[in-house]
């Protein structure tokens, strides 16, 4: 199964297994809530489909989502 690490200055400060699909946002009701003012509600959302993971950013233009500092094209 594959698995998610949560790291903030090199530091592993979580590691979640991925199921189907995973939410990313602000609120304690996504499966990996983050709290910080400059995430969405629903900002993101990680899946696995045949073997490959899908990060779809789903904040759209209100404050983008970035990987290894690159910003995602919404949706």
């Amino acid at each position: 199964m594959p698995q998610l690490q949560v790291r903030q200055r090199g530091e592993v400060l979580r590691s979640l297994n991925l199921g189907r699909q995973l939410s990313i946002g602000r609120t304690p009701d996504n499966g990996l809530p983050l709290r910080d003012p400059s995430v969405a509600v629903r900002h993101a959302e990680i899946s696995v489909e045949g073997g490959a993971l899908l990060l779809t950013d789903l904040a759209g233009s209100e404050t983008g989502t970035f990987v290894n500092g690159y910003r995602l094209t919404p949706h």
